[in-house]
């Protein structure tokens, strides 16, 4: 029987209780390492752990502290979160398995606030990930506590994992890699059934809890581990124990029946998410390894600088060093277990691990690897990632557990080697020169010259202590751990995780405040806001912002610290779940959005411009159109005032456009939208859509007064193609401003002047009949020229806009807006999304009239809604929308919330039929009368996931129980 094959007797030095037994002499060394790697992980983070910062890379602030706050609040309050109305006109939560609502280990933090629970999460699983590799290095690979340690360090505290701390769910998927491998180890090698039972139960609960974690491409990678690393051992054994080995692999579909909760649901949402049918080459390829760049991505950044070299902030996914010293142990790890394969119990596994470093580093290379594109093509799986450097976790945990056998390896003496005295320390030579000749061939693109120098400077004094280890100067051993701890430390100070900044950042500012402050009632009824505003602007309080904290933070912390206060201040995706506000836009890099309304986005986009995982914040430039905000149900507007005008101390909000064709009018309300102004002219800018002389009478702008005179007649004329101001024949002030966005005309300020101050309550341009073209009105303020004050009008092409905020962005209230429920009388049935899609793309149709529904159902002209029906929002809840509504005639109630498998409608206590209503959105059909109606969210692939987990789970401690029963002789 093959030595590595054989049963582990209880006395053995690896013996299951040095780990998780009773802690007796023999185990303190294996509890002084975990303690050990405990006070590690502290050390390498603590500019999270030590203090009170908190993580605002984009992806830590913007997506998980608003998806782990929204979880955390509903488990607290005892609720399960299926449903989030807040993002993408409303979306699954628990079925986006990146919010991991059944992760256990999620369940202790639900009382500490989102950004700290993501911490503390951080922290645990990296030194889970360091206590597993342990594991996997003591029992598997037979090594020494030290040995152990150093393996769980270069792992748990390398580059790797702790560049996906701002990425939570990966981290935490990671940490449990080397656990199934350990596991697998354990269960194939089991002496008996009972050991077999146990082993394999804790081997099927880590990878559900791999699963649950939260990432589907960290799993999909542990599991393509998994399998290579049982394959290749199963390989290597000389007995029937191979079968065995090769059998482990069935705990993988028991472990998807005991998370078939979550399983169930995500399955479900895949199918109808944006990456259903798989991404083309160039996304999945995306985020590869890139070979210029190999040095950087493979040895510690002294100093920092990756953003620079990598062009990119996001930086952190080519990350994947280990370490200088570990990396030349790790050499000498793959060389003495060749050698010592046919006697060493670990060395065939360290064979495996080391196959694994191979093949995650081949596969990192992604698009400059063509063998990628084959997986891609051929081989499930592949087409439905991106970032192909993410395969650096088997490159990881291979070059730690070699590492660690390396340590072992050269500390053994020379009696018990099978090659000759100083051989080792030769090759370990050897190794250090070729890396410090690689180095000195990167010199030549990499900008910093004395990193260069310092790896360098690391090989030479890994190598000098090698060879002392080699030569038995024992204390070696503990330098060259101490070394690779003090290069991981040094490292991570060019990781994200270490500009962690002040709970300030997500302080509420004001627009979001006013926002809250304009909707009254439970949150989940609030209305709906669309935000176009981006972040270049400078807050007005950034001396304040930058006074409060720059002595306490570092530069980078503080811009960190300042661009989170305006992404809360324009609500960034996601930050409007972490408000509970409801968005017309989200963001998501996993399974959301739905494919529905990636294709519904381009009703405000073109086809070319649109981003597949939302963020219609980055890409819109102009407000829609009237019937599009009706037909998504917005109702509020924020923008930002980058395209505003400030001339001769006066503010002119030019974010709206209204056309006024000749002939027609356009009236403004100002009564009761903002406090009585008196003013004592108006200014106006505008352009003529053709060619108009200067200074001919183009419009007319009446104002209305509640005094005398009641109306003031003034006119609009032509603008002076001159650079410099100039007084007209009506008393019109004018000058020529800039080009239009289209670069066709130009926009013209005119200010008229009142005959006496007044107080206006409405402003009417019309323009004249015989007019060279329609007037493109950009804005108005009215002026007091006696005082220099102003206000400016907010211009609409409905003349339904109201601002009801501005501060460093605006807010803006459409004040007829239908809302997030309407009643329709047109009805135009449509058989799928495509025709729906062409229906609504017209300019003829209007949302508030007709609504497009998804079958057979009978057609009916377009209608005006009854004056008197209303639609009552009663009780809003994330699962729960109940109505009251009175319709007059035959109605559809459409609801412009997403349309998903689980929504149920009951009218009056009956269940009814919820249609797919224009594309994307809800509907159900009333007849005349008053109906209570309500919307339930209750998903059949939620149901059934709970009760296949649960038996699954009965079953699985059923099993493991019976092993504890006495056995019977016979």
């Amino acid at each position: 029987m093959h030595d590595a094959d054989r049963p582990r007797e209880p006395a053995e030095a690896s013996s299951p209780t040095h780990i998780f037994g009773i802690p007796d002499r023999r185990a303190w060394p294996d509890l002084a390492a975990l303690i050990g790697l405990a006070l590690a992980t502290l050390g390498v983070m603590w500019p999270l752990g030590l203090t009170n910062r908190i993580l605002a890379g984009i992806d830590a602030l913007t997506y998980f502290t608003p998806y782990w706050a929204y979880r955390s609040e509903a488990l607290r309050a005892g609720r399960i979160p299926l449903w989030n109305p807040y993002l993408f006109f409303g979306a699954p939560f628990l079925a986006n398995i990146q919010s991991a609502v059944l992760y256990p280990l999620h369940w202790p933090l639900i009382w500490l606030p989102a950004e700290r629970a993501l911490v503390w999460s951080a922290i645990l699983h990296a030194w889970l990930a360091a206590a597993l590799m342990y594991a996997l290095a003591r029992r598997t690979l037979r090594l020494t506590p030290l040995a152990g340690f150093l393996a769980g360090v270069v792992f748990g505290l390398g580059g790797f994992a702790l560049a996906r701390v701002e990425n939570i769910n990966q981290l935490n998927g990671l940490a449990w890699l080397p656990g199934l491998l350990w596991l697998a180890d354990e269960t194939a090698r089991a002496a008996d059934r009972r050991g077999i039972v146990r082993w394999g139960a804790a081997l099927i609960l880590v990878i559900a809890l791999s699963f649950l974690a939260g990432h589907t491409q960290t799993f999909f990678v542990n599991m393509v581990a998994l399998a290579l690393f049982v394959v290749l051992t199963a390989l290597m054994a000389r007995d029937e124990r191979r079968w065995r080995r090769l059998a482990v692999l069935a705990a993988a579909p028991a472990a998807m029946g005991l998370s078939a909760a979550q399983l169930l649901p995500t399955l479900e949402l895949t199918a109808l998410g944006w990456r259903s049918g798989g991404l083309p080459f160039r996304q999945a390829a995306s985020f590869s390894l890139q070979p210029r760049l190999l040095l950087q991505s493979l040895l510690p950044p002294f100093g920092g600088g990756l953003a620079q070299s990598f062009g990119s902030e996001g930086y952190a996914e080519f990350v994947g060093y280990t370490g200088i010293a570990a990396l030349m142990l790790a050499g000498v790890g793959a060389w003495a277990a060749w050698r010592r394969r046919s006697d060493d119990p670990g060395a065939t596994s360290a064979i495996a691990l080391g196959a694994l470093a191979v093949a995650g580093l081949f596969l990192a290379f992604g698009a400059y690897n063509p063998v990628y594109y084959l997986l891609w093509r051929f081989v499930p799986g592949f087409d439905l990632f991106r970032a192909p450097v993410r395969w650096l976790a088997l490159y990881a945990v291979g070059v730690a557990g070699l590492a660690g056998y390396g340590l072992d390896a050269l500390a053994r003496t020379p009696k018990t080697a099978h090659y000759e005295q100083g051989a080792l320390h030769r090759r370990a030579w050897l190794i250090a020169g070729a890396l410090a000749l690689g180095m000195l061939l990167v010199v030549q693109i990499y900008p910093d010259w004395r990193v260069v120098a310092a790896w360098i400077g690391v090989a030479a004094l890994a190598g000098g202590l090698m060879v002392a280890l080699r030569r038995g100067f024992s204390p070696a051993r503990y330098l060259l751990v101490g070394l690779t701890l003090a290069e991981l430390w040094v490292g991570a100070r060019g990781l994200p995780f270490t500009l962690a900044t002040a709970p300030l950042a997500l302080s509420l500012r004001n627009a979001p405040a006013a926002l809250l402050a304009l909707e009254d009632g439970s949150p989940a009824g609030r209305e709906r806001f669309l935000s176009l505003s981006d972040i270049r602007y400078d807050p007005g309080d950034l001396a304040e912002l930058h006074a409060l904290q720059a002595d306490r933070l570092p530069p980078q912390g503080v811009e960190r610290m300042i661009r989170a206060a305006k992404l809360m201040e324009v609500i960034a995706p996601n930050l409007s779940l972490y408000l509970q506000l409801p968005a017309a836009d989200g963001y998501d890099g996993g399974l959301l959005p739905t494919d529905d309304y990636v294709n519904f986005t381009s009703l405000f986009l073109p086809d070319a411009e649109r981003l597949p995982d939302g963020r219609l914040r980055e890409q819109l430039r102009r407000t829609p159109e009237a019937r599009l905000l009706d037909l998504a149900g917005i109702t509020y507007v924020v923008t930002d005032k980058q395209g505003d005008l400030w001339l001769d101390d006066v503010y002119y909000d030019l974010e709206h456009t209204a056309v006024i064709e000749p002939g027609q009018s356009l009236r403004l309300d100002l009564s009761g939208r903002n406090a009585p102004f008196t003013a004592t002219g108006i200014g106006v800018v505008s352009s003529v859509a053709g060619e108009a002389p200067a200074g001919e009478r183009v419009a007319e702008v009446i104002i209305e007064t509640d005094t005398e005179p009641p109306v003031i007649y003034l006119d609009l004329l032509a603008g002076q193609d001159t650079d410099s101001a100039q007084a007209t024949e009506s008393g019109a002030r004018v000058a020529r401003m800039w080009p239009d966005d289209a670069g066709e005309g130009r926009d013209y300020l005119g200010t008229l002047n009142f005959p006496a101050p007044a107080a206006p309550v409405a402003v009417s341009i019309r323009v004249r009949p015989e007019a060279a073209g329609p007037l493109v009105l950009r804005g108005l303020s009215l002026l007091d020229n006696r005082t220099g004050a102003h206000t400016s009008i907010t211009v609409s092409q409905r003349g339904d806009l109201d601002r009801v905020h501005s501060g460093d962005v605006k807010i803006y209230q459409r004040m007829d807006a239908p809302g997030r429920a309407w009643l329709a009388h047109g009805l135009t049935p449509a058989q799928d999304l495509p025709e729906a899609m062409a229906r609504m793309a017209a300019p003829s149709f209007d949302p508030r009239m007709e609504v497009i529904l998804e079958g057979n159902t009978p057609a009916r002209a377009p209608q005006q809604t009854n004056s008197q029906e209303w639609v009552e929002a009663v009780e809003m809840t994330p699962e729960e929308q109940t109505y009251r509504v009175f319709v007059g005639k035959l109605a559809a109630l459409v609801v412009a919330d997403a349309y998903y498998p689980g929504w149920q409608a009951i009218v009056d206590g009956y269940p009814a039929k919820a249609d797919r209503a224009n594309g994307i959105f809800r509907a159900v059909l009333l007849d005349e009368g008053i109906h209570a109606v309500t919307f339930e969210y209750r998903p059949a692939s939620w149901r059934r996931g709970v009760a296949i987990s649960l038996v699954s789970l009965a079953l699985l401690a059923l099993a493991v129980g019976a092993t504890f029963l006495p056995r019977r002789d016979v």
